[in-house]
């Protein structure tokens, strides 16, 4: 029963607003798309915040590791988030 109370607050990164702390739970995805990530400097548990978001499913501009990084909606869709916080910075 935990778990689904978990996951109900687990959202796609493509789907978070812009301003938004967020902390990567799970990548749903192959080889590729994690090593990929990987290069990017994304991983599981670390934090990203959202700069911008694509306008009609375009690419998003988020920070990690005091990088920005451009990610494509599909690729955004199959990270897993929980928000930190909303709270515009």
């Amino acid at each position: 029963m935990p778990d689904q109370q978990n996951s109900a607050h687990k959202l796609e990164l493509a789907r978070i607003k812009s301003g938004t702390l967020v902390r990567v739970a799970e990548i749903i995805g192959g080889w590729e798309l994690r090593q990929r990530l990987n290069q990017l400097g994304i991983h599981i548990n670390d934090k990203i915040t959202i700069r911008q978001t694509g306008v009609f499913k375009g690419p998003m501009l988020v920070e990690v590791h005091g990088s920005m990084v451009a990610l494509g909606c599909g690729m955004a869709r199959k990270v897993i988030v929980e928000i930190i916080s909303d709270e515009p910075e």
